[in-house]
């Protein structure tokens, strides 16, 4: 998506656009002891906004302050979670 940790509108927009097997590129930044917990959110925030994705690769893109390091995670769409296409 371009943006580090992204606010809720930019994923709701973006929601509306994907299709089944879209893979959503998407960067973020967490404490390395939260990254379960973080990925966790991602993922609830996303289907919050109507898809079902799985995580398809997360890498490390550099470290962003210490302790804190910057996550690539690409998305795979597999479905959605409410029925936003038939509307």
């Amino acid at each position: 998506m371009g943006y580090l940790n992204p606010e809720r509108k930019f994923i709701d927009a973006m929601s509306e656009k994907v299709s089944l097997g879209s893979v959503i590129h998407y960067h973020f930044t967490a404490h390395n002891r939260e990254m379960p917990r973080k990925i966790s959110e991602i993922l609830e925030e996303f289907r919050g906004s109507g898809l079902k994705t799985e995580v398809q690769y997360l890498r490390s893109v550099k470290t962003y302050s210490p302790g804190v390091k910057h996550y690539a995670l690409d998305l795979e769409v597999v479905g959605w979670s409410r029925s936003m296409r038939e509307q």
